[in-house]
């Protein structure tokens, strides 16, 4: 039995996407317990979170259950496992953040005195601030599973100090793939964009980098016969559209609804290729069908670097350090060419991607 809090970043449609496919896999494999009190019910169909019983105050409800396995008499039990949600680990934290990582190392050590597992999958970790720091560390050490979901994160978590059990992938290589696929023809690239590679910090050099590539790329794009179009997956990322897009390009925002959700992937099936800086916005573009490439700068994008690096596709990223206009416009216009080549490179890192995860999940709920 699966325990997930089903509160997340509702402007996200990557995290919504993710959290989908982490209470699906969860519930081909057992019954799957959800707190998703005061979660607006559009976002519940969104994430499939209503699919699901439901529990608020899920740490509670574990160790209640877990204290009652203890208590009852002698039966098969189920394996009951609280899975916390995917994400970054990292920057500066809030003294909110400080106060939950305390009380969810007081739940996990409550659930392994219990017998019930903790697991965290699927994430990413980096910078931990001292504060947190010592907290992770103790946490990894009463978790039954620990798993990044890169060799980056791994590497980092490992130089920490921090008990590491494996290594996981990102739930969205879970997504249904159709394989790359020509483009409708219609000339349409996605440009879909975030001002910085971080949540928690200002980069002003490498937003300059990247407003002067994309606002010189625009035109050069028309004149090519092309048509930019913008997406913003995030709802943030609009305020960094709206002041990069020019006059003529359409632009679609996500709004946190099914509808919304279904605009945004079909503008990405719709385009001949996308051009973004998220991680999530690159791999469901490809999920759609269509090439998508990666503008940033990997020394300050490492986890979304190392990620493409371990998948095999680190040839899809653009270094906005180094490439000009004019070279995105010809990897653009040379990808028909490459469409097989690409093609099979993503369709072995979706398989392989998948398969870590299906493997993660298994030894987390019945290992």
């Amino acid at each position: 039995m699966a325990y997930v809090d089903a509160h997340t970043q509702f402007d996200n449609l990557g995290d919504d996407v993710i959290l989908e496919r982490l209470l699906t896999l969860l519930g081909e494999r057992g019954e799957v317990v959800v707190d998703a009190k005061g979660v607006d019910p559009a976002l519940l169909e969104l994430t499939g979170a209503g699919r699901y019983r439901q529990a608020p105050a899920l740490p509670l409800r574990i160790l209640g259950d877990s204290l009652r396995d203890r208590l009852s008499p002698a039966h098969r039990r189920p394996r009951r496992v609280l899975v916390l949600k995917p994400g970054h680990i990292g920057g500066v934290p809030s003294a909110r953040a400080v106060a939950e990582r305390v009380a969810l190392l007081g739940v996990t050590a409550g659930c392994r005195a219990l017998g019930a597992r903790v697991v965290r999958t699927a994430f990413s970790v980096a910078d931990l601030h001292p504060s947190m720091l010592w907290l992770e560390r103790a946490q990894t050490r009463l978790m039954h599973g620990y798993a990044p979901r890169d060799s980056r994160s791994v590497e980092y978590a490992r130089s920490r100090g921090l008990r590491v059990t494996g290594t996981s992938a990102d739930l969205a290589w879970t997504v249904p793939a159709t394989g790359l696929r020509p483009g409708p023809g219609n000339g349409d690239v996605v440009l879909s964009l975030r001002s910085s590679t971080s949540g928690y910090e200002r980069q002003d050099d490498y937003q300059r980098r990247l407003r002067a590539l994309v606002t010189e790329l625009q035109p050069l794009l028309r004149e090519a016969g092309r048509r930019p179009v913008w997406v913003s997956q995030v709802v943030s990322d609009e305020r960094f559209a709206a002041e990069v897009a020019d006059g003529p390009a359409p632009r679609t925002v996500f709004d946190r609804t099914p509808a919304g959700a279904r605009a945004v992937l079909a503008a990405y099936a719709a385009a001949d290729v996308v051009l973004t800086n998220r991680l999530h916005t690159f791999l469901l573009a490809l999920a759609q069908g269509t090439c998508a490439f990666v503008l940033t700068d990997p020394r300050t994008h490492a986890k979304l670097d190392g990620l493409l690096t371990d998948a095999g596709l680190a040839d899809l990223l653009l270094d906005v350090r180094t490439v000009t206009a004019r070279d995105v416009l010809q990897r653009v216009q040379e990808l028909p060419e490459r469409l097989g080549e690409i093609g099979d490179a993503v369709a072995k890192a979706f398989d392989a991607g998948a398969a870590t995860v299906v493997a993660t999940l298994d030894d987390a709920v019945s290992g």
